[in-house]
């Protein structure tokens, strides 16, 4: 195993992938970034773009140029003070920009020395031209890149992804890019969150843009805790919650909702309206879980977001292994899994019934999710579904009830994020218990939606020809 640090989780696990013109790939264990061993350090950055012209010039020069001026324009990057870094001498789109009539500053030097001299916050936008895959220190670049950003300015990195046709229609081309490093999506967005950058919105398999960041020292996290008629369970589940302490989590808000509880519950709620780091919302009418989640949703202010119902059916002690992925950039999306081995995950006193036909539910709903999506995942409808806020950005969900979860696995697949799995604690209540979901007409309702949002665009805007507002 090479003992590298990895420039995004910080870890030193990786594995050996492959050996291409005297360099090795790897690819960290943790969060799956690949790179380049030895690294072929550049002289300059933005002057060697001959490897980059000869995959583009593959799939002809005129497309090529007029896809990355639509991909950029159609993003809203050009407004204002913009700058285009990347570019060699020779690279076709120059041209292309040069004759759009646009107030582009088209930079062909070297990139360090450029933001060198640009040292004061005065740009609208920067484009980074396949740039951004041969730097050395990535994350301290990004940094110096969005010194020069005004507040609220906007970033577009062009990049070929993991994702990309070119990887698979160009493969050795690809791979002789003189890349130190090759991002997927999620390890591109990681690198910029901790870059200090938000509003993240892959655009395309080539492009993501981003805008200026405050910069924290520490990570906030988000608990949404829909509440509905759990009187006995409400305040030893809150108050549990804002006194887990949790290693890289500067602080936790959670935000209660209740959802019209009729036990006395929502009494024991407004006690907790003025409490420090505690936000409670009241549904006018009974809604279902589905519904206060998505007005939790509207609410967070966090770096990352978690459901936490306020039953008590899941162990609280488990966070630290949910939250460690997360915290460390190693994730963006996890499930707390109660799968166990066995397909009996329920068992309930004096009703076998009830049990049998929920655990036969979850085995149907797991399998299905898995063909739909093209995944692996061993429970997709638990309730701990932890992830970093900026996976919702320009998500639009509409699910009220139970058929969230499923709504909001299925959007973030569809997104491009694939859920890592961690084990937990967990014990089911039977309906005698409080359970509630309906045995007669949820699974229609999730199997409808299922179907739905396989085909059905999870996006609030057009994702490809206008950025999210």
């Amino acid at each position: 195993m090479l003992d590298r640090v990895c420039i995004i989780c910080g870890e030193r696990h990786s594995i050996y992938l492959l050996t291409y013109e005297g360099a090795s790939l790897h690819q960290c264990l943790d969060c799956e970034l690949i790179f380049r061993h030895p690294p072929q350090l550049s002289e300059q950055l933005g002057a060697n773009s001959q490897s980059v012209i000869a995959i583009e010039m593959a799939h002809g020069e005129k497309e090529v140029t007029a896809r990355h001026k639509k991909m950029l324009v159609n993003a809203e990057v050009f407004k204002g003070k913009a700058a285009v870094l990347g570019l060699s001498d020779q690279h076709p789109l120059i041209e292309n920009l040069s004759q759009s009539g646009l107030e582009i500053e088209i930079v062909t030097e070297d990139a360090n020395s450029w933001l060198e001299k640009s040292n004061t916050a005065s740009y609208d936008s920067i484009v980074l031209l396949n740039i951004i895959e041969k730097c050395a220190e990535p994350q301290r670049f990004l940094e110096r890149v969005r010194s020069v950003l005004k507040e609220n300015g906007k970033l577009a990195v062009v990049f070929h992804s993991l994702e990309s046709k070119q990887r698979f229609s160009t493969f050795e081309t690809f791979w002789s890019l003189g890349n130190l490093y090759y991002f997927s999506h999620t390890t591109m967005q990681l690198l910029l969150e901790k870059s200090g950058f938000e509003k993240i919105w892959n655009a395309t398999n080539e492009l993501f843009v981003a805008h200026k960041n405050r910069v924290s020292t520490e990570q906030i996290l988000s608990v949404i805790m829909p509440v509905y008629n759990e009187k006995d369970t409400f305040e030893m589940a809150l108050n549990a919650v804002l006194q887990k302490k949790i290693k890289g989590i500067g602080s936790t808000e959670v935000i209660a909702v209740d959802n019209r509880s009729t036990d006395g519950t929502r009494e024991l709620v407004k006690n907790y309206i003025n409490s420090p780091n505690v936000k409670i919302l009241f549904a006018d009418e009974k809604q279902g879980k589905g519904y206060a989640v998505r007005e939790g949703l509207k609410q967070v202010t966090g770096d990352i977001v978690m459901i936490q119902d306020a039953d008590l059916e899941y162990d609280i002690d488990d966070l630290d292994a949910l939250l460690e992925p997360l915290v460390r950039y190693k994730k963006a999306f996890v499930l707390g899994s109660r799968h166990k081995g066995k397909w009996k995950m329920r068992s309930f006193i004096n009703d076998s019934f009830s049990a049998s036909f929920l655990n036969a539910g979850q085995v149907f709903f797991t399998t299905l999710l898995n063909i739909l999506y093209n995944q692996q995942m061993t429970d997709p409808l638990t309730m701990y579904k932890v992830f970093r806020k900026e996976c919702l950005y320009g998500l639009k969900f509409e699910c009220d009830g139970f058929d969230f979860d499923q709504e909001l696995v299925a959007k973030f697949i569809r997104k491009g994020y694939t859920p890592h799995e961690i084990r937990v604690n967990y014990r089911s209540r039977s309906f005698s218990e409080g359970k509630k979901i309906s045995m007669l007409k949820d699974p229609f309702i999730c199997l409808i939606n299922d179907l739905k949002y396989r085909f059905v665009s999870p996006f609030e805007t057009d994702w490809k020809d206008s950025p999210p507002k």
